[in-house]
């Protein structure tokens, strides 16, 4: 599925010094003082411009590239970058995800069908299909992808998914599914790696997938912290009418959903027995409509009192019908709050309650409600102060050790005299200060040993485990980062972040909104004719007591 750690090194060596040389030839990504930027520090978009160029002139490039060969490779490295001249850029359905790879077909008519294999990470983490800009190159006796990818956010229905399915079907009984390119040179024979170079490559596998993380995280924490409020901004001066009709319209499917569902419940608690179905929905959607509009003016700091004078009960003398003084109160519960100390157990403490003694979860239990009443109290610094202690292993041997790796790795992350210290020592350094609070031992090892490998100090064979669940921790990260950004594939500015709020742009928001508001119309319509079947459906029949008649 993926390339091994030796292969992923070599391929980003070679990649990333091609790119670097076309980056410099072409003057396509340039610092803020004019000068090449460099290559490795850009963002994906910025990374797909110069991929972009090289694979337009691909054959002149590389023969550029290797008539220079500016980073002095050898022979077998320069044929690597000669195949590539073989590379095919397209619009690829993922289809199949196999074992060994992931099976890959171009938007074409007669396609072929390609058997794509991962760098660091799969293809595509996303179940197939999936539609996607990328290229693919010959590398090591396989296929890869260049490692830029573009998706397109759409889905398919059955009948895209069935003629997939029978092109990769047809190909697979033919034996035409390709797993090479002609061009592609075969992979050398290599040794068996001992136990310190398998250290060294997962180590260097884990730098690369730590780089690519911390990469994401803050392109998104830039789209969300700086391109979205301006968007926002944007939008209001531009197209502040069609936002105030969607917020119109979802305020509007909020009151109807609610109102709906307060009258089928009060239906079924018996409202039947005194009302007919009519008046327990025009009484439930009045009510309702008078709630949100005193929440607005509460808002908005006006006097809610304004909003009307109706009874409280939605309706004289039907008050016992429904729920006693009002619906009930949804906030949080002991069960709500026994849930959330569960979650909180696992996420940060890697703690399943089931597996704590009775003794241990009522104390920890009792330390998450106590920081939850400070919480609702605004007072944050005890809340701070007691999330910390929350589960935390209190005992002296663990106190002490955890003095102690935090003396240590302190020494090495603080700002002070730290001529390495940049932005990644200064998130780490803030991840250590929270980690001590918490007597986290755990976190604090696995901040370490973040730095070591960041900073590219040897790891031993003893400390392969130490790794394995680093890299899972990695993983999870990744993964993560992933759905995140899934979230953010679908916002109409998000292929523009880098670009700015062009005309296209407005072109594209204008459409999408108009899109939505027609969606929003299309809903508001459905839940009144669902209101209004259930203000027009059969009264409920009256039933006789006493006893069956016996039949004869």
């Amino acid at each position: 599925m993926t390339l091994d750690p030796e292969e992923v090194a070599l391929f980003y060596k070679l990649t990333f010094s091609l790119m670097s040389f076309v980056n410099k030839r072409e003057r396509l990504l340039l610092d803020a003082d004019g000068g090449i930027a460099n290559f490795e520090d850009q963002l994906p978009d910025e990374k797909h411009k110069v991929h972009q160029a090289l694979y337009a002139n691909r054959v002149g490039l590389i023969d550029a590239y290797l008539a220079e060969n500016p980073d002095g490779f050898g022979k077998e490295e320069l044929a690597e970058i000669a195949s590539w001249k073989a590379a095919v850029t397209d619009t690829f359905f993922t289809v199949k995800q196999l074992k060994a790879h992931m099976v890959m077909i171009p938007c074409r008519e007669n396609p072929p069908v390609y058997a794509v294999v991962g760098l660091l990470d799969p293809v595509s983490r996303s179940r197939p299909p999936v539609l996607m800009e990328t290229t693919l190159l010959p590398f090591q006796g396989k296929i890869v992808y260049d490692g830029i990818v573009r998706l397109h956010n759409v889905s398919f229905d059955a009948g895209v998914k069935s003629s997939l399915d029978e092109v990769y079907r047809e190909a697979k009984a033919r034996r035409r599914i390709l797993t090479r390119m002609v061009d592609s040179p075969l992979p050398r024979k290599k040794k068996k790696p001992t136990a310190k170079q398998r250290i060294a490559m997962l180590a260097a596998e884990l730098r690369g997938k730590i780089a690519a993380n911390r990469r994401k995280r803050h392109d998104i924490a830039r789209f969300r912290g700086e391109v979205l409020p301006k968007f926002g901004i944007w939008t209001d001066e531009n197209m502040g009418e069609e936002k105030a009709r969607m917020k119109e319209l979802m305020e509007e499917l909020e009151t109807l959903a609610e109102a709906l569902d307060r009258m089928r419940m009060e239906w079924n608690r018996g409202a039947g027995k005194k009302r007919t179905r009519a008046q327990v929905a025009d009484s439930v959607l009045e009510k309702v409509k008078l709630e949100r509009e005193r929440e607005r003016m509460e808002r908005d700091g006006e006097d809610p009192s304004e909003a009307g004078d109706e009874a409280e009960d939605g309706g004289g003398d039907d008050a016992d019908d429904g729920f006693p003084g009002g619906m009930p109160d949804l906030g949080a519960n002991d069960f709500m709050l026994d849930f959330m100390f569960g979650e909180f157990m696992q996420d940060m403490r890697g703690i399943n309650v089931a597996d704590m003694s009775e003794e241990d979860y009522e104390k920890a239990r009792a330390q998450f409600f106590e920081s939850v009443d400070h919480a609702k109290s605004g007072d944050t610094s005890a809340f701070e102060k007691a999330m910390h202690k929350v589960g935390a292993d209190e005992s002296p041997e663990n106190v002490e050790a955890v003095k102690k790796a935090f003396r240590r790795l302190a020494r090495k992350l603080h700002p002070d005299g730290n001529k390495n210290y940049g932005d990644e020592a200064k998130e780490l350094w803030e991840e250590l200060g929270a980690a001590k609070k918490a007597l986290d031992l755990k976190t604090i090892e696995r901040l370490e040993l973040h730095w070591r490998i960041v900073r590219e100090e040897e790891l031993s064979p003893s400390e392969g485990a130490a790794l394995k669940d680093f890299a899972g921790f990695i993983e999870d990260a990744a993964e993560d980062l992933d759905y995140d950004e899934s979230r953010l594939l679908d916002h109409p500015i998000w292929p523009h972040r880098n670009d700015g709020f062009s005309e296209q742009v407005a072109k594209e928001t204008r459409e999408r909104m108009d899109r939505d508001i027609e969606g929003l119309l299309g809903e508001r319509r459905e839940l009144e004719e669902m209101i209004e079947k259930f203000r027009s459906s059969p009264e409920r029949k009256k039933t006789t007591k006493g006893k069956p008649k016996k039949k004869r």
